[in-house]
């Protein structure tokens, strides 16, 4: 079996689905349960996230991720909120232990790693759906993009700073729910931040698809071309 759970780029692009702002909202909010290399997944939480970026986990940060990628970002995921600044460091000290290690080895022999990935991205969708919102990071003069603070940071901050909630409250929210709630306290506040309206989505979708068929036809004209010479 490959080692390797992220499919290729072009399979990725086949599988994006398209979801209106309607459909995000429920995404964010409305959850089923999920199972991950035989795992019971937790809710996921902006605290599951931060200690993914933690261990540099590629199915969080990018980059290609192998089936131990997955197995040790679902371990983590199946660990519930309120135990995860205890259980987690745990775990980085000691390492897997030997019943892991053969479960690990067991699952390797008689798992898909492609539907294992599959799972892994339908349980991050159901709890990371922020809304689409009209606008853009500042960039510089120089065309780069500045950041003030860690992205999960800058909303775990500014959440609290709207809301009023204590720290843990906001952690152990999912990523997708956060991002809803701190966009309607902005433009309760007056915050020119407009949500997109299903025409506009559509419109940028149809746009984006005719961009990929122009390329794909241009690719193919010049495939074609050097066939011939």
């Amino acid at each position: 079996m490959a080692n390797e759970t992220s499919p290729p780029a072009s399979q990725q692009a086949d599988s994006v689905v398209f979801l209106t702002n309607g459909e995000r909202f429920l995404e964010a909010f409305a959850h089923v349960g999920h199972r991950v290399c035989g795992r019971r997944m937790q809710p996921f939480s902006l605290r599951h996230r931060f200690w993914l970026e933690a261990f540099e986990s590629p199915l969080v940060v990018g980059g290609q991720a192998t089936i131990l990628d997955l197995e040790m970002a679902a371990a983590i995921c199946a660990v519930p909120f309120e135990k995860l600044d205890t259980v987690v460091p745990r775990m980085l000290r000691s390492g897997p232990s030997l019943f892991a290690k053969v479960r690990f080895a067991m699952r390797c022999l008689r798992s898909a790693a492609g539907k294992e990935y599959s799972a892994w991205q339908d349980y991050l969708t159901d709890y990371g759906c922020p809304p689409a919102v009209h606008g853009s990071a500042k960039i510089s003069k120089g065309g780069k993009r500045y950041v003030a603070l860690p992205e999960i940071l800058g909303l775990v901050t500014a959440l609290i700073r709207g809301s009023g909630w204590d720290p843990d409250r906001v952690w152990s929210l999912p990523p997708g729910a956060a991002e809803w709630y701190l966009t309607g306290i902005f433009m309760h506040r007056g915050v020119d931040m407009k949500v997109k309206t299903t025409h506009d989505e559509e419109f940028e979708a149809g746009l984006m698809a005719e961009k990929a068929a122009a390329a794909a036809k241009k690719a193919a004209d010049a495939a074609a071309a050097a066939a011939q010479n």
